[in-house]
């Protein structure tokens, strides 16, 4: 009995270091992947990552920001070939968007998704917000009751708003805005 305890043991400390070197493998992996995106152009500047939740968002981001932001579409690197306004993401662009110094948000309850998705608010910014005002409500929407409050609707916002030029506008200059935060030595690029 003694010989199968030592047994073991023993696997159960080689299980351990197995364990343990995996897990630094790990960290010098990501300290390796985060040098990397630190080198950014090769000119010592920070790479600053921009995540986008639509098309429209990444047209605007892409034109406008400088040499030394990444603009990433997790929708597109996750193959999604639908609306993304229907999009889950995986886990490997809920990573991304995370590892994101910024992501980029259509507003008007477009991204649903964002209910169940961990990011942190300071990294979201919704480039509806300065418009906010100007959001078409639907006049399709629901009445409903929660509970003895009575009955209420939740007006829901026609979310396409790229389609109105004069907001796609205002959603340009809320994109411009964001990126000058993020690279405000690039204001004249951008």
């Amino acid at each position: 009995m003694k010989m199968t305890t030592a047994r073991t043991t023993t696997a159960g400390l080689a299980g351990i270091r197995r364990i343990a070197v995996f897990l630094l493998v790990v960290l010098v992996a990501g300290c390796d992947r985060q040098t990397e995106r630190n080198a950014g152009t090769g000119s010592g500047d920070r790479q600053i990552v921009v995540a986008v939740t639509n098309y429209p968002l990444g047209y605007f981001a892409r034109r406008l920001a400088p040499d030394s932001v990444e603009v990433i579409y997790p929708v597109e690197t996750d193959g999604f070939p639908g609306d993304p306004a229907t999009w889950n993401p995986s886990s490997a662009a809920i990573t991304a968007m995370q590892n994101a110094d910024r992501v980029l948000t259509n507003g008007a309850g477009f991204e649903t998704w964002l209910q169940i998705v961990s990011l942190s608010e300071s990294s979201i910014a919704d480039t509806s917000r300065p418009y906010a005002d100007r959001l078409v409500e639907l006049a399709d929407d629901v009445v409903h009751q929660h509970g003895p409050q009575g009955q209420r609707s939740d007006k829901k916002k026609a979310t396409l708003t790229w389609l109105n030029p004069e907001l796609a506008i205002a959603q340009a200059r809320a994109v411009a805005d964001e990126l000058i935060k993020l690279a405000p030595d690039s204001e004249s690029q951008i």
